[in-house]
């Protein structure tokens, strides 16, 4: 599955040189040797996503904020990674008007959408949509050849820690692929550009608590930093907008399902007025 290999990484394996009695982490004069900064920022992070994996479920939230002042842009919702299963509420709050809410929910390569402010008949119904379409609408980049997982997740995969930053060891720099983190930023900005982006790097600072991944940020001038190497024009205004995401309720959500199967309408009994009664 497209995550579990980002969440199964393989940790730094460090054997201490020397002969006779040394042992990992001694010299063989008996005196303690400590890892570089560097490889324990490393390790910490390769460890907090794992205890992600461990948990398996959890709970989500990400916001695109402008001028690091006013969320614009909200994505949030449980996950089961062993299942490649999430649900995505996402609300788009526009200048002097009311917010607009849709809701996602990707269990394998389903997706699944309703829209709360459907008219009555069709307020309940969940309309299955193609992935590559759905993921052209959000501008969700693609991983692995799967479309539309949110990308507050699918940021997990390949994640690369460098040092901790700051006292302690609670946040670490590092590194996401700029495709990603492009539609962290600007979600609509990231489609067409997949191709492009996916294996570059952009910069993003992890939290961790507990040995687990609780969250990141990310500025849109460090991807701007990033883009400008390649020949994509940059997103009006991407400079002015950074992301925010939490991770919280570890192991303890109930797994994302499907929609009951009397909810779902395919898209051409949608678009003929086909409605739903729970």
């Amino acid at each position: 599955m497209f995550l579990a290999r980002a969440l199964t990484g393989t940790l730094l394996v460090v054997a201490a040189s020397g002969c006779g009695s040394g042992t990992a982490g001694s010299s063989s004069d008996g005196a303690t040797t400590r890892k570089p900064d560097r490889d324990v920022a490393r390790e910490s992070l390769v460890q907090a996503i794992e205890a992600l994996q461990v948990a398996d479920t959890g709970h989500y939230e990400h916001n695109i904020d402008l001028d690091e002042q006013r969320s614009i842009f909200a994505i949030s919702g449980d996950y089961a990674l062993s299942r490649s299963a999430a649900e995505a509420v996402i609300t788009a709050r526009v200048p002097e008007g009311q917010p607009i809410t849709l809701v996602n929910r990707i269990v394998g390569n389903s997706i699944y959408l309703n829209v709360p402010g459907w008219p009555a008949a069709t307020r309940d119904c969940w309309v299955i949509f193609d992935p590559d379409d759905l993921a052209q609408a959000r501008g969700t980049p693609p991983v692995d050849g799967a479309q539309g997982y949110p990308a507050a997740l699918s940021v997990l995969d390949g994640a690369r820690g460098r040092k901790f930053v700051g006292a302690g060891e609670a946040k670490v720099n590092g590194t996401i692929d700029l495709a990603v983190a492009l539609s962290l930023v600007a979600p609509k900005a990231s489609v067409q550009h997949v191709d492009t982006l996916t294996g570059k790097r952009a910069a993003v600072t992890f939290s961790l608590s507990d040995g687990t991944l609780t969250g990141l940020t990310i500025a849109g001038a460090d991807v701007v930093t990033a883009i400008q190497a390649t020949e994509v024009d940059l997103p009006e205004g991407l400079e002015r907008v950074s992301a925010r995401v939490e991770y919280s309720r570890a192991g303890d959500v109930e797994p994302v399902t499907a929609p009951p199967s009397r909810l779902q309408r395919t898209t051409e009994q949608f678009d003929a007025g086909e409605g739903c009664e729970r």
